[in-house]
């Protein structure tokens, strides 16, 4: 069993997707990858089947926005793991062995409890606090419930994941760890994608998450966090 699934959502970007498989076969070194995919892309990915089948899992769903093809295979295929990943089909990780980089820090840091995300240069000082990014040990999201909020479509769940760990001290970035995002908003190319995720979806995210972190379900989340997080510390 290896240590950490990696899991990669992806729609109609095929190229974007080939050259992230790329860096992430190269470089990771205890991950399972997995490719999530909608039903309907098969064709446009035929190419990418024949490439990376001996590396590469592949997994179709009828879902479409990014944090439902993520809690659906996390849900089917993280608890077989110690750690689940998450990065989209426009990143490219270029630091060697960043899996095992991330497992260690959690382990040696966390108590073998938290989350970590790699630094993305390109996206600037103004997002360093936010894990765009991420792993997390798989006792931390099966005490949240979920490994990304479900009632929210693109943005803001990863303000919400840090809001999680850092409740408990259980947060960092990871400086030795770079990914390229090669996203529009920092100078690379556009595409229809983008803006079906983001301009549709990131006001009512942004309600969704102000809601929840004032809820009291929120406060229970943090509870349950609180009470793994001195079982660890008691083992």
């Amino acid at each position: 069993m290896s240590e950490n699934l990696l899991l990669i959502p992806t729609y109609k970007r095929p190229e974007r997707l080939a050259r992230c498989l790329d860096s992430v076969v190269k470089n990771s070194s205890c991950s399972r990858i997995m490719v999530i995919f909608h039903t309907e892309d098969d064709s446009d990915y035929s190419n990418i089947f024949e490439m990376f089948s001996d590396k590469v899992e592949f997994t179709t769903t009828d879902l479409n926005s990014c944090p439902s093809k993520l809690n659906h295979a996390c849900d089917r295929f993280g608890r077989q793991h110690d750690h689940v990943s998450f990065i989209g089909d426009d990143c490219v990780i270029t630091t060697p062995k960043w899996d095992e980089i991330c497992v260690r820090h959690i382990q040696d840091n966390f108590d073998g409890l938290g989350v970590v995300s790699p630094c993305e240069p390109s996206w600037g000082r103004n997002y360093d606090d936010l894990p765009l990014h991420w792993m997390q040990s798989t006792n931390f999201w099966s005490t949240v419930g979920y490994f990304v909020h479900r009632g929210m479509k693109h943005c803001y769940v990863d303000n919400l994941i840090r809001d999680f760990a850092r409740s408990i001290n259980s947060y960092s970035k990871i400086s030795e760890c770079i990914i390229e995002h090669h996203h529009p908003n920092h100078g690379f190319q556009n595409d229809e994608t983008y803006d079906i995720g983001e301009k549709k979806h990131c006001e009512e995210d942004k309600k969704t998450y102000l809601q929840y972190i004032n809820s009291q379900e929120f406060r229970e989340v943090l509870g349950r966090l609180q009470k793994a997080k001195n079982v660890q510390r008691s083992l």
